[in-house]
């Protein structure tokens, strides 16, 4: 789903210009590994709307930085797939 992946590119873009390695990222959001962080940057995985907010207090930003546009997308592709997964 491109709000996946377009939601993982601001993390890392985010996770990257505060010097934060995907571990230390992990360790302040509550994931075990790494691996984690690297399926969300990825948009491999989906991020339940709560970690949303804990994304954005790790990575010093306001919710909004990270999800802005991503309704319209999603709106977008249910009319092109009809599936909003």
């Amino acid at each position: 789903m491109e709000v996946n992946r377009i939601l993982g590119i601001r993390i890392k873009g985010y996770r990257e210009r505060k010097g934060m390695n995907q571990q230390e990222l992990a360790d302040k959001v509550g994931y075990k590994s790494k691996a984690s962080i690297a399926k969300i940057e990825k948009g491999i995985c989906d991020i339940p709307a709560y970690k949303v907010v804990d994304f954005a207090k790790a990575l010093e930003v306001e919710v909004p930085d990270l999800i802005r546009g991503l309704s319209e997308i999603a709106k977008y592709e249910y009319l092109i797939d009809g599936d909003p997964s």
